[in-house]
């Protein structure tokens, strides 16, 4: 049973396969993962559930762990309806508000039409309450559209045309496992088709804890999903229980990248499209990174990687200084993309 439930766990990581860019000195590099962690994690919520905020928030935030809750703007029979002063404290502490659909509907059973009202209009509400365009990603209720039925394929169209990414439920082919690679074949779609592990009452800590240390060890993007904490909810599980969770994350730090969807959606998403040339010049090390996507939505800080041996001790941009992180073995330097030549002394 242990053998099996590590297999499971292993499939249930999101390991992405990175192609790694040209440049004139190949030792320059661009991290997996933002300042060189071994792996990344974003705790979701779906649905809204009172306990996500009473008690999920103050837990995360004691932790200085970010996350992402995908809400409903209206009616359904799960949890309350949404409650605006909830997303604001969210938002206080940079937490991401993400879509998911206005009523909840399962997307597969509805038609084109009422998909896209689902979509839209729950997008342009949040964006009402939080800033226009500040709502990008959004998760599937019960997981319709990520896998690759003709309608799933469908209801993947309609959300690329108002959302960067999205968080699927946890099923892909065989029907009881979410792994997705951006070079798998059968996640045609990959930027839509994310998968997701479902923490409810049967994950022990002893499991999740197998779950976390295996994404560490497959430089993997694990991304639990949760429901009800304390107060009630589809999978709900004492808030205990989550602070444990959390506790455990939170001792991984030094090799963990937590941080909302949105924003390691990004960061693997510029580190596909990116080219970064570097060359050594009179004037210093020269090092220029750009990208083919749209810089107002794309703008996370790649992480560049660098043997010590370069010895550089200064970085600007644009005339501005830029920080260094080094230590006996690696230079680090975090860049934007298309903000610029990059000279560093």
């Amino acid at each position: 049973m242990r053998t099996v439930f590590l297999l499971i766990s292993f499939l249930f990581l999101i390991s992405l396969s990175f192609c790694q860019p040209k440049n004139s000195l190949n030792d320059i590099i661009i991290c997996d993962w933002y300042q060189d962690k071994k792996a990344a994690v974003s705790v979701t919520f779906d649905d809204n559930c009172e306990g996500q905020f009473t008690y999920a928030l103050p837990i995360m935030n004691k932790r200085q762990i970010r996350s992402t809750f995908f809400v409903n703007t209206g009616s359904f029979g799960g949890c309350n309806a949404l409650n605006w002063q909830h997303v604001a404290e969210a938002l206080k502490t940079k937490h991401e508000i993400g879509s998911h659909t206005v009523n909840h509907f399962d997307l597969s059973k509805i038609s084109s039409d009422s998909i896209d009202y689902q979509l839209k209009t729950c997008k342009d509400t949040i964006d009402k309450h939080i800033g226009e365009g500040k709502c990008l990603t959004i998760a599937y209720p019960y997981g319709a559209g990520g896998t690759n039925t003709s309608k799933d394929e469908s209801i993947r169209t309609i959300a690329a045309k108002y959302y960067i990414g999205a968080r699927g439920a946890g099923i892909d082919k065989t029907g009881s496992v979410t792994y997705a690679a951006a070079t798998s074949p059968y996640y045609t779609s990959f930027d839509y088709q994310i998968g997701s592990f479902a923490v409810g009452p049967e994950i022990s800590q002893e499991a999740y804890i197998k779950v976390v240390d295996n994404a560490i060890a497959q430089n993997g993007w694990f991304i639990p999903q949760y429901h009800g904490i304390e107060t009630g909810g589809f999978a709900n599980i004492p808030a205990k229980s989550f602070e444990e969770q959390m506790s455990y994350l939170e001792s991984k730090k030094e090799q963990l990248w937590i941080a909302p969807f949105v924003e390691v959606f990004k960061y693997q998403k510029e580190k596909r499209n990116a080219t970064l040339f570097a060359e050594l010049t009179k004037n210093g090390l020269e090092i220029t990174l750009t990208d083919r996507l749209t810089g107002e939505i794309y703008a996370q800080p790649l992480t560049l990687k660098m043997p010590a041996y370069y010895k550089v001790t200064t970085a600007k941009q644009n005339g501005k200084d830029l920080q260094l992180i080094i230590n006996k073995d690696y230079i680090y330097l975090s860049l934007v993309p298309n903000r610029g030549k990059v000279i560093l002394k």
